[in-house]
């Protein structure tokens, strides 16, 4: 029996993964997408290529592209701009990485307070969370992003306007700041050329401005998996769980199993004990089966896209059990042991930054609330330092597993 099963391994799933793996504890980590573990033959930079939503590498669907998108259904017209696959969003997300604003948590008592969802704050303070801010930023890493020639001119016209400069990652009033970016800065000839025989990997590091962000990150050319520029948890977090008896003394390397979609959680005695996972592609079949077996010849297979950003809140972490599923904790009130880590778990729209790096650092605090209350382990965040991803005996483990 594992230890933990995280499901999904997208912006959120993979950061208790490591964290936990990292304590040495068996996880088994279940992605419903494909791997894309060898992203230089399986991806292109053209955009319909890699989010079409029927045939792209990052549409909601298989892994064999042959195949049918994945149908979902919605309560109202609209494409969601969602994905399947190691990494999930984070695969086309363009790595800001801002902090929620205090007053989108408990405690706030600002003058603006009354500007933020007074109703679903999350139920502990802002403080509380910055330990699991520093930690992810650090883990990433999350930079300021690089400065060019287009922010100084958009800078400038902020300070005619008279709109102070923030220079603190806590927003606390109307300001301009230079982007955080879970990205990696350039060096090298990164940032400086776009001669493609010098921005080879280790010539170039970091960011070499191709602009394919959306497309995923590949880049540089011929660098390990963990050393691509941009942070996604396909080039993060993941490479950091599968290799955590490496890197972490007592650690022991995750599991990961990709094309697997869950479709049941087991309970005994009101506690999360397993689960059932297959392939889609089964129901499709069946239904197939079904409308031959009652007469038709023909079938035809109509996947319907459904495309909101930043989809969460569905799950939200609470103190008052008639406005939240989930604890202070992220554990859920019906199923004791089962806890949430992704973006359905953040209690409020944070205030309106993009959400995952709150989303992380609320996953890290989750993974150190299970480590402490389920297997009776030691805190580790206030007291301890945290790995970077790009850390070379992620590198180099990764070299030996090939991929």
């Amino acid at each position: 029996m594992r230890d933990v099963i995280v499901v999904g391994a997208g912006g959120g799933g993979p950061v208790v993964a490591k964290e936990l793996a990292e304590r040495g504890l068996d996880v088994l980590l279940l992605e419903a997408g494909p791997r894309h573990a060898h992203p230089r033959e399986e991806w292109t930079h053209y955009e319909n290529d890699a989010n079409h939503p029927l045939t792209g590498f990052f549409r909601f669907g298989p892994a064999d592209r042959a195949k049918s998108a994945w149908f979902r259904e919605t309560p109202q017209s609209s494409f969601v701009m969602q994905l399947s696959g190691v990494g999930g969003t984070t695969q086309h997300y363009f790595a800001n990485s801002p902090r929620a604003y205090p007053g989108a948590f408990s405690g706030y008592s600002g003058p603006d307070a009354g500007a933020y969802d007074t109703r679903h704050r999350f139920p502990f303070p802002y403080a509380e969370l910055v330990p699991y801010y520093e930690w992810v930023e650090a883990t990433l890493p999350v930079q300021t992003a690089a400065m060019g020639t287009k922010e100084e001119v958009y800078f400038q016209g902020c300070e005619t306007l008279g709109i102070p400069v923030q220079t603190a990652l806590t927003t606390t009033g109307d300001s301009y700041r230079p982007q955080q970016n879970a990205i990696l800065q350039p060096g090298g000839h990164a940032g400086r050329t776009a001669d493609p025989r010098l921005l080879i990997f280790p010539r170039s590091t970091g960011c070499t401005f191709c602009g394919h962000c959306s497309q995923g990150c590949m880049q540089p050319v011929r660098a390990p998996r963990n050393q691509f520029a941009k942070r996604s948890t396909d080039n993060s977090y993941v490479p950091m769980a599968l290799t955590a008896d490496v890197w972490s003394p007592g650690g022991r390397a995750a599991e990961l199993i990709t094309d697997a979609f869950v479709t049941r959680i087991h309970t005994e005695a009101g506690a999360a004990t397993g689960v059932t996972w297959r392939n889609r592609e089964f129901l499709a079949r069946k239904a197939t089966a079904l409308l031959r077996g009652a007469g038709a010849r023909t079938v035809l297979r109509v996947d319907m896209f459904p495309v909101p950003l930043h989809v969460q809140s569905s799950l939200r972490t609470g103190l008052d059990p008639r406005t939240s599923v989930l604890d202070a904790d992220c554990r859920s009130r019906a199923v004791d042991r089962l806890y949430v880590a992704d973006n359905s778990a953040l209690a409020n729209s944070l205030g309106g930054p993009n959400p995952t790096l709150t989303t992380q650092a609320l996953a890290a605090r989750t993974a150190e609330r299970v480590f402490t209350r389920v297997f009776g382990g030691d805190p580790w965040v206030r007291t301890g330092a945290p790995v970077v991803s790009t850390d070379l005996r992620v590198s180099r483990r990764l070299a030996e597993l090939g991929l």
